[in-house]
């Protein structure tokens, strides 16, 4: 696979997990089981996605 196709899937994969962090189910989850706070849950979804990867 090219780089380029590479990047491409990568992008592709990294939309579809950032819609499924963003589910109602998975902050409710955060939220309730983990604890999180609204700015703790969006900072690590920051985190999580806006790595120079």
């Amino acid at each position: 696979m090219t780089a380029t196709g590479q990047n491409q899937l990568n992008s592709v994969f990294k939309a579809d997990m950032l819609l499924i962090a963003l589910s109602s189910e998975s902050y409710s989850f955060q939220r309730e089981e983990r604890g999180y706070s609204l700015e703790m849950f969006l900072e690590q979804i920051w985190l999580t996605f806006n790595s120079q990867q």
